[in-house]
């Protein structure tokens, strides 16, 4: 058994990392700020999975809650799923400030206070994303934070390679989530149309005939977890079903 802390745990790209970690008997401290879809994972598996209900821009709830599983436990792996996204044009400050908070500086912040618990040949993934490598309208600062992930993850890799600690980041692209579809849910009453038929339209676009679900997701990050992938560090593996491949 090995044990891991995954943050943005109760929905989504994270629950299924987590889920997927429970199924091979590993133990998973996980942090999300939505306690009742935590409460709801905790049930899954109670006694290998320990919950911790932060907003993760509070560093000082953060230390409160970790401190204690850093001095206890040893870490295999962190694996950082956080984050949030909000249209805004470049002028809306209170947005880009609060993005970049929970997207980026918080990542730091849990990573320093971690990374100390790793122990040698152990594991870091960050969850950024396709707009980690390109851009979008109206979303300057979620582009920007998770361009930075991947800044952090070359530096981090280096960082750590002493102490045979892998650093690499997943860019997924159209997941289908809760947050994709809340993001598309105003474009769908703007066009008229309806969610799900926005959700078969961006299916149809990508090569491979699908959205990527949360488990693809979770099955890239557990081959990044694996010993298959003891050299492969600093680099940034991009789940898209082919879309970014052409034009």
């Amino acid at each position: 058994m090995k044990n891991y802390v995954v943050s943005g745990a109760a929905n989504g790209i994270g629950k299924a990392i987590v889920l997927s970690l429970v199924r091979e008997g590993h133990q998973v401290f996980a942090l999300d700020i939505d306690e009742q879809n935590l409460n709801l994972l905790k049930l899954e598996a109670p006694k290998q999975i320990h919950t911790y209900t932060i907003d993760v821009t509070d560093f000082r709830a953060i230390e409160r809650a970790l401190l204690p599983v850093v001095k206890e436990q040893t870490l295999f792996g962190v694996i950082l799923s956080h984050g949030i996204d909000n249209e805004h044009t470049i002028s809306e400050n209170s947005i880009w400030d609060r993005i970049i908070a929970t997207n980026l500086t918080s990542t730091q912040r849990l990573l320093s206070l971690l990374c100390p618990a790793i122990s040698n040949g152990g594991r870091v993934v960050m969850i950024s994303s396709i707009l980690g490598k390109v851009g979008r309208k109206n979303n300057s600062a979620y582009c920007a934070s998770k361009h930075a992930l991947l800044g952090i993850t070359k530096a981090l890799a280096l960082e750590l390679a002493p102490q045979r600690i892998t650093v690499n980041a997943v860019l997924p692209s159209w997941v289908d989530t809760k947050m994709l579809r809340e993001g598309l849910a105003q474009q769908a009453r703007m066009m008229g149309n309806t969610v799900p038929l926005l959700l078969k339209r961006i299916g149809k676009r990508i090569p491979l005939g699908r959205l990527i679900s949360a488990e693809d997701v979770a099955g890239s990050v557990n081959f990044l977890l694996s010993p298959a992938a003891v050299m492969i560090t600093a680099q940034s593996l991009v789940i898209d079903g082919g879309d970014g491949c052409g034009v």
